[in-house]
């Protein structure tokens, strides 16, 4: 688990070559210039520039993991989405898109997921793509510019499209794209700076007054830059709303709002991202919203993106609980990053010599939905009474020393889940969990939370097992330096916790949390290492 970044553009290297392999049945050209850097022109118009980062794969990474991002949802160059073209063409170049970005996806699984691109300036069609790509390339939502061409979304044109995404329960991301009145900001770059947020202020007006949200109730959508300036200026939209010349008008009349309340009603529809640089103003940003209307973004790699924006999270003044929403669980719940997960299943085996040989078995590469543990465990042979929850970069060193040999192990998008080779029970009873850099006070809502990521899987979690530094401060209060303290003192420390059953290494720093079964209990005991030890607390 961590920070998921909802604003994250990147274009597939190979869509370069599909784009000169259909050029003429696409209706699209791809030149170069001197620098080399690739602009694509569709039916004719403008060529758009292929922004320098945007094919980047190293430096992404790099960002991310200086960022404390650990998954982030691809989202198209909004100039590439190719509006200029028609029909058939139109969808069947946001298909190949999609399928290019899906071939970056099945590399790094456990890093990416994606939303859609989308021939919107066709909904019919854009309603298609869409399905397409949520149940078939298993994408999390669409990407939309805030206008097709200069046309906004106040016409029922676009419905079959907003039709689809509400019954497909996905969120829609909307991205400034062509701003009005983009010829009077050439100067001083003030296109980006006030075209892009005025462009998404003025889309967002006109989906609310139109109506949009009245007749697809819960559709969802994500603005990025923080809404643009609508936020900030809502109740200025209400007060035009209740007295301005608009609200006497007949509703026959030309320009007569087609919403049925003020446009602050709709913010329950929307969602925004934090791009807004300063802490003080996403703080009024999440009082206004709320922290169950926000998600991060960086807009990587363009310039005014910030690759830091964890840090401004972190820095607000609510709780652990809101923060955590921020960073993760919004995206989580809204673009459901955990509703499916693929999983590498394979074995870690020794063979006998001197030293030993250590090999890695690919069982197979399968998704796996919901519910389907118990598929899981009779296909591989698996125990499914224990599970392990813990972050990939941590056991895999591990996996090669013999005392992980033989197990089978199951890779997932945000985690690596250890499962004993012994088949017994489909039924799961105790999740193991890694506290490894997060905070005494975030750990509450990061058990809660795992216990409600297991329940969305559809296994009912008896015991949280809680594995790091941070679970034992957590459970001693810091009273005891337990990483120096003898057995008897953290026995004793122990003695009056309402658990169970603690394991404890002084030495490692460790505990676990729950009632083992029997067999684990005697390994443990059994082990030559007489730092480890067992405290034994009955409920």
């Amino acid at each position: 688990m961590g920070a998921i970044d909802i604003h994250h553009h990147y274009v597939p290297e190979q869509i370069i070559d599909e784009a000169k392999r259909h050029r003429k049945a696409l209706g699209i050209e791809v030149s170069e210039d001197k620098d080399g850097t690739s602009r694509f022109s569709f039916n004719g118009g403008p060529r758009y520039p292929l922004v320098q980062g945007l094919t980047d794969v190293e430096p992404r990474l790099e960002m991310m993991e200086k960022g404390k991002i650990a998954l982030a949802a691809l989202d198209p160059s909004t100039q590439l989405l190719g509006y200029d073209l028609k029909g058939e063409q139109a969808e069947s170049w946001c298909r190949i898109y999609n399928e290019c970005v899906k071939a970056f996806l099945n590399k790094y699984p456990d890093r990416f997921t994606a939303m859609a691109a989308v021939p919107i300036q066709e909904p019919a069609r854009a309603a298609k793509v869409l399905e397409h790509a949520v149940t078939q390339l298993d994408f999390r939502g669409a990407y939309i510019a805030t206008n097709v061409n200069h046309r906004y979304y106040e016409s029922e044109d676009f419905d079959p499209f907003w039709a689809k995404a509400q019954e497909l329960d996905v969120l829609v991301f909307m991205h400034p794209d062509n701003p009005a009145g983009t010829e009077l900001m050439g100067s001083f770059g003030l296109r980006l700076v006030c075209g892009n947020p005025a462009d998404t202020t003025l889309s967002l007006g006109i989906i609310i007054y139109s109506g949009v949200f009245d007749r697809f109730p819960n559709l969802k959508l994500c603005t990025c830059h923080g809404g643009g300036f609508f936020p900030y200026h809502v109740s200025r939209f209400d007060r035009e709303f209740l007295t301005g010349k608009q609200a006497t008008r007949r509703a026959d009349r030309p320009n007569a709002p087609r919403c049925t309340a003020v446009p602050s009603a709709y913010l329950k529809n929307l969602y925004f991202d934090t791009l807004v640089y300063d802490v003080g103003t996403l703080d009024f940003l999440r009082r206004k919203v709320g922290a169950e209307h926000l998600m991060l973004g960086t807009d990587f790699p363009y310039v005014l993106g910030d690759w830091m924006c964890v840090e401004k999270v972190e820095a607000l003044p609510c709780s652990e609980i809101e923060k955590q929403t921020i960073l993760e669980g919004n995206a989580r719940k809204i673009a459901k990053t955990s509703g499916e997960l693929k999983f590498e299943v394979f074995r870690v085996s020794v063979e006998s010599g001197n030293p030993p040989r250590r090999t890695r078995e690919i069982t197979e590469v399968k998704r796996f939905k919901h519910q389907e543990w118990k598929t899981i465990s009779e296909r591989f042979d698996l125990n499914l009474s224990c599970l392990v929850s813990e972050p990939w970069w941590w056991v895999k060193g591990r996996s090669e020393r013999s005392r992980y040999a033989n197990r089978v192990y199951l890779r997932s998008r945000c985690s690596l889940l250890t499962i004993g080779a012994t088949p017994l029970s489909a039924q799961l009873k105790k999740v193991r969990f890694s506290t490894t850099g997060i905070s005494i006070s975030e750990l509450p809502f990061k058990v809660a939370q795992l216990k409600g990521f297991w329940r969305e899987e559809g296994l009912d979690v008896e015991t949280i097992l809680i594995r790091g530094a941070v679970g034992m401060q957590a459970l001693l209060g810091g009273s005891v330096d337990y990483t120096s303290a003898s057995g008897s003192t953290i026995a004793a420390a122990v003695r009056g916790l309402p658990v169970k059953l603690v394991f404890i290494s002084s030495s490692k720093a460790s505990v676990r949390i729950g009632v083992p079964a029997p067999d684990q209990v005697g390994s443990r005991t059994k082990r030559k290492n007489r730092r480890h030890f067992i405290a034994r607390r009955f409920q």
